[in-house]
């Protein structure tokens, strides 16, 4: 049972060879992020059980564009659920870094989700509970209050699997980013603290992150992406594709183990 997870980016210059990627990919259950409306609109023509939700709006001088979570499946998705992340204060530094960045595409944003749905995935005698989200690229109390509000959700279900773009900053090349939007200096000189913070809330939620010490998005040098399991899936085997295929950021997967003891 094989479960992938891919920031497609939504300036992504081939969107081609991105549908012919995913047309082609194998898997159980594929969560995307950043997918933009068009893109959308072809991956719902693909043979999967789909869902969706709002990742992000962003207002740019000429119009608003919406960005997609979504999930496709190979196996039926049962109940749905959708809630909104609140935008977080932003500091004048901030906004002065925001609208220096304008002419490189940079831009207001509103609207963020997170994604949940249930699953029915073979060996398992109820559905297992999926998450595609993105957590803001912002600083490490965002996204810490971010993961811990996603996990309240998810709510008390034994099979957990969270997907999705986390944008935990791993190297000091770009641990000033945390500051720039609205992080403390040791944000950026602290730089490893998020990782070791974040995976001790993995582990209190008996999550397994198979990635961990793996580089997911290159420029950074971090691993943005995730696909979190519950500690008692069996994992057979995890790992980061070669090919961004116009993205900034690698595709993950892992391919859990059936689990012949989970069948009624």
């Amino acid at each position: 049972m094989r479960i992938v997870s891919w920031n497609i980016y939504f300036r992504n210059k081939d969107f081609d060879r991105a549908y012919r990627f995913i047309e082609s990919l194998d898997f159980d259950v594929l969560c995307l992020q950043e997918v933009p409306e068009e893109f959308l609109a072809r991956l719902k023509a693909l043979p999967y059980h789909i869902r969706s939700s709002v990742d992000v709006d962003r207002y740019f001088n000429k119009g608003t564009v919406r960005n997609y979570l979504v999930i496709l499946s190979k196996h039926p998705i049962g109940a749905t659920k959708t809630f909104s992340f609140d935008l977080p204060y932003i500091p004048p530094r901030t906004k002065v870094f925001m609208k220096a960045l304008r002419p490189l595409g940079w831009s207001k944003i509103d609207g963020r989700t997170a994604l949940i749905a249930d699953i029915e995935l073979p060996s398992f005698a109820k559905p297992v509970r999926v998450a595609c989200l993105h957590l803001l690229l912002a600083h490490p109390s965002v996204r810490y209050r971010e993961f811990e509000r996603t996990m309240e959700t998810m709510g008390e279900v034994r099979e957990k699997i969270l997907c999705g773009d986390f944008n935990i900053i791993e190297s000091p090349q770009a641990s000033l980013v945390s500051w720039a939007h609205g992080g403390t200096v040791l944000d950026t000189l602290l730089w490893k603290r998020e990782r070791a913070m974040i995976q001790k809330r993995f582990a209190h939620y008996q999550l397994v992150n198979p990635h961990l010490n793996l580089r997911t998005h290159p420029f950074s040098r971090s691993q943005l992406d995730h696909i979190l399991v519950s500690g008692h899936m069996k994992i057979k085997t995890s790992g980061v594709m070669e090919d961004r295929t116009g993205s900034d950021h690698l595709p993950i997967f892992v391919e859990l183990e059936q689990n012949l003891s989970q069948k009624p």
